[in-house]
């Protein structure tokens, strides 16, 4: 249990009033929601309130994915640590909907990423336009990825516990058969690193479907949201002088998830 203010602590790290002069003027109501809705999500991250890093953790485990995955670029991080985060995401975005997925097999996707395809970590929604194609074999990569290992350590616990003449019942780690299950695995471990393709929960699909834009996950979602992003000039609002906060640290993807998102719980 919380026992911080969220909504003070929103209220206090609010817009400049530049930014408010600008969402006073924007002629579209849904758009400036949309831009209210993702700073009070993002304004908790940037403040001292939080007692400690499981109350962190549990408003939003991104950060720390994403942290993590960074500092291992630059060769200061384990991976594994990547399961704990990868695990909190699946649990809040798809309500234990997901199969578990094996830790060593978590480092492992995150490892290939961070070897293969670091050119796409934090890029603009212009530079994913561009790369749009690579992202998407990217995806299809892990997907396959996540099918192959989570069987390999399937068989592996399975051959451990014969041994030791334990049930097979037992195993903590099924194999993953299904592409679709596959897919949302990739999709929330690709978030969680390189995050250059949104986190495709109901919620953030159902805030997609209040703005008209495809939510399937694929390339002409992707464009979409790249467009939308270019369209709105959001960079008016999502650049560090239009806010109390810092919120660079966030990319633009991120940006785009957290506002679709909100809306999609508001209309829930």
């Amino acid at each position: 249990m919380r026992n911080f203010d969220l909504d003070a602590i929103r209220n206090t790290k609010g817009f400049i009033p530049q930014t408010e002069a600008l969402l006073a003027a924007e002629t579209n109501p849904k758009l400036a929601e949309f831009i209210r809705l993702t700073h009070n999500y993002i304004a908790p991250l940037y403040n001292l309130e939080f007692n400690n890093e499981i109350e962190y953790l549990e408003y939003d485990s991104w950060v720390q994915a994403r942290d993590c995955f960074r500092s291992y670029i630059y060769g200061s991080a384990d991976l594994m640590l990547t399961f704990y985060y990868v695990y909190q995401i699946m649990k809040k975005s798809f309500n234990d909907t997901l199969p578990a997925f094996h830790p060593e097999a978590t480092s492992q996707c995150f490892l290939y990423l961070a070897t293969k395809h670091v050119d796409l970590f934090d890029l603009t929604c212009s530079e994913i336009k561009d790369k749009v194609d690579e992202i998407m074999m990217v995806h299809k990569d892990i997907t396959n990825m996540v099918i192959h290992l989570s069987d390999l350590y399937y068989r592996k616990e399975e051959n451990d516990k014969s041994e030791n003449n334990e049930k097979c019942s037992m195993l903590s780690w099924p194999p993953i058969k299904d592409p679709e299950t596959a897919a949302k695995i990739a999709n929330v471990i690709i978030f969680a690193s390189l995050n250059c393709m949104p986190l495709y929960d109901e919620k953030f699909k159902k805030g997609l479907r209040e703005f008209g834009i495809d939510d399937n996950p694929g390339k002409k979602s992707l464009l979409e949201l790249c467009s939308f992003y270019e369209d709105n000039n959001l960079d008016d609002f999502y650049g560090r002088k239009f806010f109390k906060i810092e919120t660079t640290k966030f990319s633009q993807m991120k940006y785009l998830y957290t506002g679709f998102y909100e809306i999609g719980c508001k209309s829930a």
